[in-house]
């Protein structure tokens, strides 16, 4: 079934309930508590997944240096250094491939299932570590597998949560990613801190117990999500509706109440516009230039997170803590390191998430991170510390305290930020991609980093630390030439931001302000932001690899009829026209486009709720009502009484849109469908011109001068989407008396039907090298019948005096022949 035949259903059962009792009130309380318990329960399950990640980051460099692991694989320390780096990096290269792996499980199978399945995968890892076979090759197969696991769930993880959590505390809940996982890395340095200081350092159990801890994670990962129902999203991606609703009852409580049934309205809205987008994707559409952009900039922004050393940190603690002079208390001073880092995230996300913005603290915090690797390179290189030592000295002291001032820096920057950045950059077409391109590139820098660190460390020592600050400060110089600021700003001023702008195509290439550009000039208030020269941005053009134009199912021939100035008459127009089209036997449709004003109800009589709601096909989709021969569809149709407001978001009116122009049947078909477009020069107008194949358009005006400027507007709005136009028209050209049908001229740049003179709409089209199709006058009966649900022209045929039908028919052989339809 359509979204919009959801809603109907969905708005009627809200209407027959009533929850103003005491009692609905109370569960409805409680529904609430239970619901966000259940959010935060699912979330928090979820995000064990970047809990695995961060305790496997921390737990092996700590591993690494037990004496009962070394003894156990025996290696010799000439084969340390190579150990080392393969133990950790490849985790990495298994996380890489689990990465992409994972998109055709969880697309076919489920979020939930793509959970469990990571789950299994990663505890086989696992087992396979813990076994003491004595072979280093077991241990490494068995990373790799873990790894796969891992890089499932990373990917996993910001997916399901998103699609779950209510949107109120989403962004709260989407921050737990970053928490957990610096939780993960906590805890991880203590486990190594009490395996080395706690257990026996000749027995296998030593290392075995802080890498065989890693079970009780992963099997409550899988175990977890056999209590949780799958993403409300991905079914009603499947067309599981039934089940989406349920899963969305579930997950806000389990009591039915409006606010759910407009939130599922809402999902259902978006999960079909997002397949709609993403139709006639290919990778050609990602090399276009603004998309190149973004697409360097989600693999550059990992390699630059990387560079950063901090990751280095993470993974060898232990060993750089010793290369400072920790001496025999590297294990104990990394537990704080951990520590360090989940104060770093806290801090960031309580106080300045979505304060100071996405530049400022990418750049400020490579400069702080540059600045204390270089300390620390200095404190090495002049205070090397002393194997022989077994206490901390002033310089080693010192060198710690710039790695947690290091950390604690990378994480109010580069460690959330990279990902927060990745995932608003990009537009819904290429979102999934993009975000997928930015995890793999992080797992495969990280794969590189942590096989350079160890070699670097031994052979090249604190300049190591040298390397990693000269690495910052070139990334300072990155962020402020290539990552631009994204706070604040909607999915469509994006496109602005990252130069997919460019002037419609048209005559003389003029250019037309965009509303979401000039937000960037002038603040809510309209007052100007900054005093910067230059013209706002201009409209982006009609987007590079969108579908391509195409014509409405069943339909020989669309035009619009539009206005750019509500109040003109334009919705009267449009069904007269419509109506004159069907009295000359062309099989004609009206589709009313005005999602928040629809007309065309009460134009056709077709008002009454009880027998205006229309059916669906088999298929779901909308069956258009008849009225005096003609067929129409309105959003009007839909909605549970004349009175009832459509208070819904951009989201929900493009979808309803989509819906209106691509899910009405049509059949067996029409040879002209009428559009009765909203005023104005805005979405609608855009999204329609840009998707639909429109054989042309008529722009409704009337001789004042206020609304013909408006109504120049609109004529170059079509002209730049290179959409014919047909012509304009001039309503209310003259009014005439009721009482003695004296015409009079009321505008000052009026003339009569008959077109003596100049002025008016018939000089604009003039000046605009654009038909005059005719005008209509301004007489009560045309509003009379109008209002009582019969156009002029059905009402003047049942009467058989015709007085004003003529100015319709005028009209509407004139766009026929314009068309190329045979007027009888």
């Amino acid at each position: 079934m359509s979204s919009l035949a959801t809603y109907h259903l969905l708005d009627q059962a809200e209407s027959s309930e009533s929850s103003d009792s005491p009692t609905q009130q109370t569960n409805l309380a409680m529904g609430k508590r239970l619901g966000l318990f259940r959010a935060c329960y699912v979330v928090g399950l979820c995000c064990i997944g970047s809990f695995l990640f961060a305790y496997d980051t921390g737990i092996v460099g700590g591993v690494l240096t037990l004496p009962s692991f070394q003894n156990d694989f025996r290696y010799s320390k000439k084969e340390q250094t190579q150990v080392n780096s393969n133990c950790v990096s490849i985790l990495q290269a298994g996380a890489f491939f689990g990465c992409f792996g994972i998109w055709p499980l969880t697309s076919r199978l489920g979020r939930r299932m793509g959970f469990i399945i990571a789950s299994i995968v990663f505890c086989i890892g696992t087992i396979m570590q813990v076994v003491n076979s004595h072979s280093i090759g077991l241990f490494y197969a068995g990373r790799v597998i873990a790894g796969l696991g891992t890089g499932a769930a990373t990917v996993l993880v910001p997916m399901f949560s998103a699609e779950m959590a209510p949107k109120e505390i989403r962004g709260k809940l989407g921050s737990c990613f970053q928490l957990f996982f610096a939780t993960g890395v906590c805890i991880s340095y203590w486990v190594d801190y009490a395996a080395s200081s706690g257990l026996p350092k000749d027995s296998a159990t030593q290392w075995q117990v802080p890498v065989g801890l890693q079970l009780v994670p992963g099997a409550l990962l899988g175990m977890g999500m056999l209590l949780v129902k799958e993403s409300t999203r991905w079914l009603a991606k499947k067309g599981r509706n039934e089940e989406a609703y349920a899963s969305l009852l579930w997950v806000r409580g389990g009591v039915d109440s409006p606010e759910i049934r407009a939130e599922f309205s809402e999902i259902l809205a978006g999960v079909e516009l997002e397949i709609r987008q993403s139709e006639g994707l290919t990778w050609k559409e990602l090399l276009l230039p603004s998309n190149r952009y973004r697409m360097a900039i989600a693999i550059t922004i990992q390699l630059a997170a990387q560079l950063t050393g901090n990751t280095s940190l993470a993974y060898y603690a232990p060993q750089i803590f010793g290369t400072i002079g920790a001496g025999n208390k590297t294990l104990f001073i990394t537990g704080f390191f951990g520590l360090v880092k989940m104060a770093g995230v806290a801090v960031f996300i309580i106080f300045f998430v979505e304060t100071i913005g996405r530049r400022i603290p990418f750049m400020a915090g490579a400069f702080a991170m540059g600045s204390f690797m270089l300390i620390i390179a200095l404190i090495v290189d002049t205070h090397p510390p002393k194997a022989s030592a077994s206490g901390i000295t002033s310089a080693g002291a010192a060198g710690i305290a710039m790695v947690y001032l290091e950390a604690f820096s990378f994480n109010m920057s580069w460690g959330p930020l990279p990902w927060l950045y990745i995932g608003e950059i990009f537009p819904n077409r290429i979102r999934e991609i993009g975000i997928a391109t930015g995890a793999a590139s992080q797992w495969l820098f990280n794969f590189v980093m942590s096989q350079i660190t160890p070699h670097a460390i031994d052979n090249i020592g604190w300049r190591t630390f040298l390397m990693f600050a000269i690495f910052n400060y070139a990334i300072i110089v990155y962020s402020w030439f290539f990552l631009k600021e994204t706070t604040g700003k909607s999915l469509e001023e994006m496109e602005i931001v990252f130069g997919n702008v460019d002037t419609l195509p048209g005559k003389d290439d003029e250019e037309v302000e965009s509303q979401a550009g000039q937000e960037q000039y002038d603040s809510r208030e309209g007052l100007p932001r900054s005093s910067r020269p230059g013209p706002p941005p201009t409209i982006p053009r009609a987007q590079r690899g969108l579908p391509t134009k195409r014509p409405v199912p069943h339909v020989r021939h669309t035009i619009a009829v539009s206005s750019a100035k509500g109040g003109v008459g334009k919705s009267t127009l449009s069904a007269n026209l419509a109506l004159s089209f069907s009295r000359h036997g062309l099989r004609t449709g009206l589709l009313d486009t005005d999602v928040f004003g629809p007309s065309v109800p009460t134009l056709l009589g077709l008002t009454d709720p009880s027998i205006s709601h229309p059916t669906t096909t088999p298929s779901g989709n909308l069956v258009p009502l008849t009225s005096h021969g003609l067929r129409s569809m309105s959003m009007g149709y839909l909605l549970p009484s004349e009175s009832a407001p459509v208070a819904w978001r951009g989201l929900m009116v493009m979808k309803a849109l989509q819906q209106l122009l691509w899910d009405v049947d049509w059949s067996p078909g029409l040879d002209v469908l009428v559009l009765d477009m909203p005023p104005g020069t805005g979405d609608v107008q855009l999204t329609i011109g840009q998707q639909v194949q429109l054989s042309g358009a008529v722009v409704v005006s009337t001789p004042q001068d206020i609304a013909l400027k408006d109504a120049v507007k609109g004529v170059e709005m079509f002209k730049k989407m290179q959409i014919p136009v047909l012509g304009m028209v001039q309503n209310m050209s003259v009014f005439v008396c009721p009482k003695c049908g004296e015409e009079t001229k009321i505008f000052s740049h009026s003339q009569s039907h008959s077109h003596a003179g100049q002025g008016g709409a018939e000089s604009k089209a003039s000046e605009l090298g654009v038909d005059f199709l005719g005008d209509v006058p301004l007489d009560a009966r045309i509003c009379a019948d109008a209002d009582r649900g019969m156009p002029t022209v059905v009402a003047e045929e049942a009467s058989g005096v015709k007085v004003n039908t003529g100015y319709y028919e005028r009209v509407a052989e004139k766009v026929a022949k314009k068309i190329g339809l045979e007027w009888s």
